[in-house]
């Protein structure tokens, strides 16, 4: 492909290519520099905190499981005994991030989901290098090339999508990758003394590239397009045969790598394209879907990436002068990444194109990059003075309304846009959708909403995070360094090698800098809930006394954001569904209303448990109500108080309960079956029927005993006052002394002695955590029931001669 450039242009000097490298890394540090200042660094969408989710298991488990949202979608029962399902995610992004998670738990003072919402912003940045790369391979100024590349990366919604977790930006690095690899191959092979190895190499590059994006996502085939327009030979099927007879092994091995590839490409592609065929429904609905989404892709006002991206009209004049200069190639190459991605979306996502919440149309971004392309000639008019000035007024004022554009989408949250649509939809009793009135509706633009909101509501929060964190406010003037540091290296490549490796260096060491000591500021996040002592207390004790085999269990999602950002132990921890019949604000209704605790809990959270108890030696399970919450109903911590083995509550404090559990199954609650072991203890209260110890009378140091006891209440005799008694269950040794003990309400605090019915059984079930250095011996295990106002035990009323009047000495157990 011979260089877009007219004939009659001046010839200015160029940068040496040996220095090119120094320009890209300074580019690639503005980029990162503008990018860092504009961080939010918090998560926006069910689609990133999945994928981060499955981010965290593969470095901890190397599996794609959802232990943290497995709420987020409907739950379905996974296949086999594993506990939730797996992210049926295309894999490469989770592999990629993986190394930004793995530094982060091992980072002191660096919060996890920081450091991995840093991925994009790198991989944008790169994008933006490589359509540099791309402008001077064709014969550009270095300066053309910088200010597309500039205008790609700061005028265009790639910079909104560098914000966010999503893997478009990673399958629009591919792409583009894969396309200029292909270009440089078909280079080295129409040279006037061809390159043989040289483009082989190029080929393998490409089509690795293209293998990445179908691995990034599905729609990475849509690249074979590109790469195919860009081998397309130049001098016609007679030199290229001649080229193959001169070189056979360069072809022998360029045709096995495109063999390879494309057995690799059916491997991966064929069984989810075969699932869309199989589902005709699902296909016709596309079909019938497509006209609404070219139209909102290609020609809408708040939509198409022309809306979101207005520099990039200047590109349709640029692709006038291609073709003009007979440049059919780079002409042809936007347009037909730009249709292959618009019609491959219109037709296959059905309702699903409008791809979520985001700003602009997120499933055409990869595009973008190659779009930018046609702004090369336009910009090279505009800087070489051979535009007219009113050309160069308008090449400049569209720039400027297209950075403007990217600025609403990255200074302010994007929730703004439809937040404010559906408060529109209540007030006027409309429903005002992102996906209909957001598109076409003049009074529902996403720039207009954003500007009228600036304008009815001056103090609009903004998005960066040095805005909402104190700490963070040093951050811009980190920005503002290591981009001077960067412009410097892009603007003024050193002469020599050496002062290159040092201004290199330099660079490198300021944008270090810029993204560890900002991250370092931001740590203390309250959008991450750091702001509450109580949930570091949590991460003290999970850190100080968890050991290999636990697990920790949220009772719902109200934590789950300050476990993404700051659980740096590696143990397995799962969120549980919010069960129907809980409610999360004080005084409404639950979505299912019943007078039994176990039609209230949720079976998927049922199911869960039952599958995460396999796997578990205990649980550490944290829940922001109390005894005292009144205004819960505490479904899921009955739940488990009836069905597995509550023991110490490490942590008690008014907005985090971190509780100790044995995930052992307790004894049915109906009666019978009668308990194995009887005993007959009458406190008054209420009369110990009898026990069960699941683990027999054998025991070991440092496991959880389980101990389960069934009370029958007969009434209230006179001498005892009608009272919520709390029960004690020890484990003695030979000198007296308690080695484990745990004193609660009966069930789990859920058993109120004064409300028992006469005649009623009650299941009760404890456990205990024994000592790591327990001796060897035999141990008694007694039960007392006690009033917590004063600690006194009530006496057990039909002890006989000998034995003790103020507990049971239920059993002797053997340690081993």
């Amino acid at each position: 492909m011979s260089a877009a450039i007219p004939p009659d242009r001046p010839s200015t000097p160029v940068t040496p290519r040996r220095a090119r490298w120094v320009r890209a890394l300074g580019l690639f540090g503005v980029l990162c520099a503008f990018y860092f200042f504009t961080y939010h660094g918090q998560i926006i969408s069910t689609d990133e905190i999945m994928l981060f989710d499955s981010v965290r298991s593969y470095v901890h488990e190397g599996n794609f499981r959802l232990p943290l949202t497995g709420d987020v979608p409907n739950y379905s029962t996974p296949p086999g005994l594993q506990p939730v399902v797996d992210n049926p995610v295309s894999p490469l992004q989770v592999y990629a991030a993986a190394p930004l998670l793995w530094l982060a738990e091992r980072l002191p003072g660096v919060g996890i989901v920081h450091a991995v919402w840093l991925f994009n912003v790198v991989v944008t940045a790169l994008t933006g290098v490589l359509v540099y790369l791309f402008g001077v391979a064709h014969g550009f100024r270095d300066r053309t090339a910088l200010a597309v590349a500039l205008a790609f990366g700061l005028a265009t919604y790639a910079w909104a999508y560098s914000q966010m977790f999503f893997r478009d930006p990673l399958l629009m690095l591919l792409g583009l990758f894969s396309v200029y690899a292909a270009d440089r191959a078909r280079a080295a092979f129409e040279r006037r003394r061809p390159q043989p190895i040289t483009a082989v190499a190029w080929l393998a590059v490409a089509l690795v590239s293209l293998v990445g994006a179908w691995l990034t996502k599905d729609a990475g085939n849509l690249f074979i397009l590109g790469m195919a327009l860009a081998l397309v030979p130049r001098r016609g099927l007679s030199h290229t045969r001649r080229w193959l007879r001169a070189h056979p092994l360069a072809a022998l091995a360029a045709l096995a790598l495109i063999v390879a590839a494309a057995a690799l490409g059916w491997t991966l592609l064929w069984p989810r394209v075969a699932a869309r065929l199989e589902g005709g429904e699902i296909i016709a609905s596309a079909l019938a879907h497509a006209p609404e989404a070219l139209a909102a892709y290609l020609i809408s006002p708040g939509f198409s990436m022309w809306a979101f991206s207005p520099v990039l009209l200047l590109g349709l004049a640029g692709a006038v002068r291609l073709l003009r200069a007979r440049q059919v190639r780079l002409a042809l190459l936007p347009a037909l990444m730009l249709l292959g991605f618009a019609g491959g979306h219109a037709t296959t996502h059905a309702t699903y194109w409008y791809g979520g919440l985001g700003w602009g149309p997120r499933f055409l971004l990869p595009s973008t990059p190659f779009l930018a392309l046609w702004l090369l000639p336009v910009f090279d008019g505009a800087l070489s003075g051979r535009m007219s000035r009113p050309g160069r007024a308008l090449v400049v004022a569209v720039a400027a309304i297209s950075v403007a554009a990217q600025a609403l989408g990255v200074m302010w949250p994007i929730r703004v846009f439809p937040d404010y649509l559906h408060s529109e939809g209540e007030r006027l009793d409309a429903e005002i959708v992102p996906w209909r009135e957001g598109v076409w509706d003049g009074r529902y633009l996403p720039h207009l909403v954003v500007l009228g909101r600036l304008a009815a509501t001056p103090g609009l929060p903004l998005a960066p995070a040095w805005v909402h964190l104190a700490a963070g406010r040093a951050a811009p003037l980190l920005c503002l360094a290591a981009g001077a540091v960067a412009a410097w290296a892009m603007f003024r490549p050193a002469a020599s090698r050496r002062r290159r490796l040092a201004q290199a260096a330099v660079c490198g060491a300021a944008l270090a800098v810029m993204f560890g000591l900002g991250l370092r500021l931001y740590y203390r996040d309250f959008r991450y809930g750091s702001d509450d002592e109580s949930l570091w207390k949590v991460m003290t004790a999970l850190r100080e006394q968890s050991r290999p085999g636990d697990t920790v269990i949220l009772s719902n999602a109200t934590y789950r954001l300050f476990f993404l950002n700051y659980d740096k132990r590696g143990m397995p921890v799962y969120v549980l569904p919010l069960s129907e019949g809980e409610i999360l604000t004080p005084g409404e209704t639950p979505n299912f209303v019943s007078d039994s605790m176990e039609e209230r809990a949720t079976p998927a959270f049922q199911v869960m448990l039952s599958r995460i108890a396999l796997q578990s030696s205990r649980w550490w399970v944290l829940t922001e109500y109390s005894p005292f919450s009144t205004e819960r109903y505490r479904v899921t911590e009955n739940y488990l108080a009836r069905h597995y083995f509550p023991g110490e509550t490490v942590v008690d404090e008014p907005r985090a309960r971190l509780i100790l559990y044995a995930p052992v199954g307790a004894p049915e609650e109906r009666v019978p079956p009668w308990p194995e072991r009887p005993s007959g203890a009458d406190f008054g209260a209420a009369t110990l029927v009898g026990f069960d110890l699941p683990h027999g009378d054998v025991i070991r140091p440092g496991q959880m005993l389980p101990v389960s006891l069934l009370w029958r209440h007969d009434g209230w005799p006179e001498d005892v006052e009608p009272f919520d008694y709390s029960v004690n269950v020890s484990l003695i040794d030979g000198t007296g002394a308690a080695v484990a003990q745990r004193a609660e309400a009966p069930l789990g605090s859920f058993g109120k002695m004064a409300s028992w019915q006469p005649g009623g059984y009650y299941r009760d079930n404890h456990a205990l955590q024994l000592p790591d250095n327990l001796p060897p011996g035999e141990y008694d295990l007694w039960v007392l029931v006690f009033d917590w106002r004063d600690g006194a035990p009530l006496p057990v009323r039909n002890a006989r001669a000998g034995e003790p009047e103020t507990y049971a000495l239920i059993a002797t157990l053997r340690v081993e």
